[in-house]
Protein backbone atom coordinates (compact mmCIF):
# COMPACT_ATOMS: atom_id res chain seq x y z
CA UNK A 1 0.00 0.00 0.00
CA UNK A 2 1.41 3.38 -1.01
CA UNK A 3 2.01 6.02 1.64
CA UNK A 4 -0.07 9.12 0.96
CA UNK A 5 2.11 11.24 3.23
CA UNK A 6 -0.86 12.13 5.42
CA UNK A 7 -0.89 10.58 8.85
CA UNK A 8 -4.18 9.99 10.63
CA UNK A 9 -3.19 12.70 13.10
CA UNK A 10 -3.04 15.28 10.28
CA UNK A 11 -6.54 14.73 8.91
CA UNK A 12 -9.29 16.38 10.90
CA UNK A 13 -12.89 15.22 10.74
CA UNK A 14 -14.12 18.46 9.21
CA UNK A 15 -11.89 17.79 6.20
CA UNK A 16 -13.37 14.31 5.86
CA UNK A 17 -16.95 15.58 6.11
CA UNK A 18 -16.36 18.37 3.61
CA UNK A 19 -14.84 15.92 1.11
CA UNK A 20 -17.45 13.19 1.55
CA UNK A 21 -20.70 15.17 1.62
CA UNK A 22 -22.29 16.18 -1.67
CA UNK A 23 -23.55 19.42 -0.13
CA UNK A 24 -23.15 21.03 3.24
CA UNK A 25 -26.13 23.31 2.83
CA UNK A 26 -28.40 22.39 5.75
CA UNK A 27 -31.50 23.76 4.04
CA UNK A 28 -32.21 24.15 0.34
CA UNK A 29 -35.44 26.07 0.05
CA UNK A 30 -35.22 26.55 -3.70
CA UNK A 31 -35.62 23.03 -5.09
CA UNK A 32 -38.08 21.79 -4.13
CA UNK A 33 -39.56 24.92 -2.62
CA UNK A 34 -39.93 24.25 1.09
CA UNK A 35 -42.28 25.49 3.77
CA UNK A 36 -39.61 27.36 5.74
CA UNK A 37 -38.51 29.40 2.75
CA UNK A 38 -39.72 32.66 4.31
CA UNK A 39 -38.71 31.76 7.86
CA UNK A 40 -35.26 33.30 7.74
CA UNK A 41 -34.84 32.97 11.50
CA UNK A 42 -35.07 29.17 11.33
CA UNK A 43 -32.85 29.05 8.26
CA UNK A 44 -30.22 31.17 10.05
CA UNK A 45 -30.45 28.94 13.13
CA UNK A 46 -29.82 25.83 11.02
CA UNK A 47 -26.85 27.41 9.23
CA UNK A 48 -25.42 28.54 12.58
CA UNK A 49 -25.88 25.04 14.03
CA UNK A 50 -24.05 23.55 11.07
CA UNK A 51 -21.17 26.00 11.49
CA UNK A 52 -20.87 25.05 15.18
CA UNK A 53 -20.96 21.35 14.27
CA UNK A 54 -18.17 21.73 11.71
CA UNK A 55 -16.10 23.85 14.11
CA UNK A 56 -16.55 21.15 16.76
CA UNK A 57 -15.55 18.16 14.61
CA UNK A 58 -12.56 20.10 13.31
CA UNK A 59 -10.97 19.60 16.75
CA UNK A 60 -10.77 15.83 16.16
CA UNK A 61 -8.66 13.79 13.76
CA UNK A 62 -8.88 10.34 12.26
CA UNK A 63 -6.47 9.27 14.97
CA UNK A 64 -9.14 10.05 17.56
CA UNK A 65 -11.45 7.58 15.83
CA UNK A 66 -8.80 4.94 15.27
CA UNK A 67 -7.61 4.75 18.86
CA UNK A 68 -9.56 2.60 21.32
CA UNK A 69 -9.23 5.26 24.02
CA UNK A 70 -12.89 6.28 23.76
CA UNK A 71 -15.64 3.71 23.62
CA UNK A 72 -19.31 4.49 23.15
CA UNK A 73 -20.30 0.96 24.10
CA UNK A 74 -20.26 1.62 27.86
CA UNK A 75 -22.55 4.68 27.80
CA UNK A 76 -24.92 2.91 25.41
CA UNK A 77 -25.09 -0.17 27.62
CA UNK A 78 -25.81 1.98 30.68
CA UNK A 79 -28.76 3.59 28.92
CA UNK A 80 -30.27 0.20 28.10
CA UNK A 81 -30.10 -0.90 31.75
CA UNK A 82 -31.65 2.31 33.11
Amino acid sequence: MADSGWGKEAINLRQVIELMEATLTPVNCDEPICLIRRNYALKNILFDAQRHFLDHVERYTLADLAEPAVSIASPLNRRKRA
